[in-house]
């Protein structure tokens, strides 16, 4: 089973529109970085073009506490509206309220309870359906599904006591369940990913073709942003998106845009403050659609997936 997908679609090394990375070939961290940095600077100079892949697979990243969930669900949803069968991927091993903001009355049963039952030390077993090249959404068991409509929800699994060990295994998991998963065309994956840029280094990314990176007022949140896009223009992601999230009006608001330019991270939704987003959360429903915030992520999207 292959573990590497071009990330410009190139079906072998030196094959046509092949650019000679290296990043296929690569044989260790350090040979991986060099290619990964000629693979941002051939994105940087082809700046122009768009990503000829269709959008089916999208990590919702950024920092800490900064929205990634809200976003997560509302996008999903959204897809929803727009006739997709959606399958979203909770990949947080802490945070626990997806499947509420989704409108979902039950939290799916961990996919890391799969791998509980082939002994952890031995990583991901050959021969089931997690190990298939392609994954299709049908392949993916019941028991690890909660469903509401055209949403189904997975999750990886979460840290619920002390002592219970890293969650290496669930990034393993998410890793190859973002490389392997095979939308059709009218299906997407959204994965709400952890916060921060650990799953850079596990390489959970490297199986999408879209990233949107949730910020907020704060400069870490800003620089993590811009490290984001980065890191997922070195693995050949060109479709990486910045979204502004609870801004208060006013001074911060033009603050923000004036820090965006220098670090390089127009947003292409900025989300004021807003109180019945804060409320949904708390009371564990979904966003409400009649709101302002809901309608901006709807018309972001329109925007964006023309």
């Amino acid at each position: 089973m292959s573990d590497f997908h071009c990330p410009l679609s190139v079906r072998a090394y030196h094959d046509e529109g092949c650019i000679d990375c290296g990043l296929c070939i690569a044989r260790d961290m350090k040979e991986s970085l060099e290619a990964s940095k000629k693979m941002e600077e051939y994105l940087k100079k082809t700046n122009g073009e768009k990503d000829k892949r269709p959008i089916q697979k999208i990590c919702v990243t950024g920092k800490g506490g900064v929205g990634k969930t809200t976003i997560s669900s509302v996008l999903a949803r959204l897809f929803e509206k727009k006739g997709y069968d959606v399958l979203v991927l909770d990949t947080d091993e802490s945070n626990p309220g997806l499947y509420k903001k989704l409108g979902m009355s039950d939290e799916p049963k961990p996919l890391i309870s799969f791998l509980d039952r082939f002994g952890l030390e031995y990583g991901i077993p050959e021969d089931t359906w997690i190990s298939k090249d392609e994954i299709t959404f049908d392949d993916n068991p019941d028991e690890f599904l909660v469903r509401k409509g055209n949403i189904r929800l997975m999750e990886t699994g979460k840290i619920n006591n002390a002592f219970q060990g890293c969650a290496c295994s669930m990034a393993d998991f998410s890793r190859q369940l973002m490389k392997n998963l095979k939308p059709s065309d009218d299906q997407i994956v959204i994965a709400d990913l952890e916060a921060g840029v650990e799953s850079f280094g596990r390489g959970i990314e490297q199986g999408s073709d879209t990233i949107f990176a949730v910020t907020e007022t704060s400069l870490d949140s800003m620089k993590l942003a811009e490290d984001i896009k980065r890191m997922s223009n070195g693995i050949g992601i060109r479709r990486v998106y910045t979204i502004f999230n609870r801004i208060p009006e006013g001074r911060m608001e033009e603050l923000m845009g004036k820090i965006s330019e220098e670090y390089d991270i127009e947003p292409v939704c900025t989300l004021t403050y807003d109180e019945d987003v804060m409320v949904s959360g708390f009371s564990g429903e979904p966003v409400p659609e009649e709101i302002a915030t809901y309608g901006k992520i709807s018309k972001m999207l329109e925007e964006v997936f023309v």
